[in-house]
């Protein structure tokens, strides 16, 4: 879902990604491809106030509704592919905020003006169970330890200029090309695509399996999609992509392989 809701646009003023978004799922559903569709259930959660699920000065998800939709997707992949979870590991109590120290602008802030849009704080969530990851980066590195120490880039987002809320939002996770959750309640292998709406439902989605490699949408042209689930041995391809996304002239082609 994408923070301009059509229902509250202006009169006369017409915003095509959520119809450029609809072409996308129908072309996909034609080629025989399953799809979970989040903008019409988050517009059900967030009925009484739907920018409260947004950055007041940015058009990203707020921490808590990345969590939100970790947990409605990896439903998804509990009853479609047969993933096992465990459903308290997708829970708020589950988890402690902690918000960075200093109220940061986004690039709609930066636009129109810190007295129209109001500041932001960012929340890091970090889970209060035991996690052990086993984490590869896209320059080589190689961290391991809980989602707070191997995927969970606080250092990063703290040592960046912290009145920049895209550059810090950026980077709430580490540039992760693969890892390991050896404390995974399955065997499941999960190729992720996303963008930069992904960045912050990535570390549910590194719960939800044994093995992920992270595919950046926009980044990684070149990057085969068949030929990274053939290496990975993935039992299921997801993709997360916001209707901006899918808008771009990026596409893809379907094929049974």
């Amino acid at each position: 879902p994408i923070k301009n809701d059509p229902a509250l646009l202006p009169f006369g003023l017409r915003d095509a990604s959520e119809q450029n978004a609809d072409t996308f799922l129908a072309q996909i559903e034609r080629a025989g491809v399953e799809f979970f569709d989040l903008r019409p259930r988050l517009r059900q959660y967030l009925k009484n106030n739907y920018a409260a699920g947004f950055y007041r000065s940015d058009l990203h998800w707020t921490s808590d509704i990345c969590l939100w939709a970790g947990r409605a997707v990896a439903e998804q992949l509990r009853v479609r592919f047969g993933f096992l979870l465990d459903e308290t590991q997708f829970l708020r109590e589950s988890y402690t905020a902690a918000p960075l120290a200093k109220p940061m602008l986004g690039p709609l802030g930066k636009t129109t003006g810190q007295s129209y849009s109001g500041t932001d704080v960012l929340q890091v969530l970090t889970p209060r169970f035991a996690t052990d990851f086993d984490v590869y980066l896209r320059n080589g590195r190689h961290l391991e330890g809980t989602m707070a120490q191997a995927l969970l880039n606080r250092a990063g987002m703290e040592a960046l200029r912290r009145s920049d809320l895209e550059n810090v939002y950026n980077n709430y996770v580490y540039t992760v090309d693969h890892l390991t959750n050896r404390r995974a309640p399955n065997q499941k292998r999960l190729l992720f695509v996303s963008e930069s709406f992904g960045i912050g439902v990535f570390p549910y989605m590194a719960l939800a399996a044994r093995e992920v490699r992270y595919i950046d949408w926009l980044r990684s042209l070149n990057t085969s999609l068949p030929g990274a689930a053939r290496a990975l041995r993935a039992d299921a391809a997801l993709f997360l992509l916001e209707p901006y996304a899918v808008s771009t002239g990026v596409t893809f082609h379907f094929a049974q392989e």
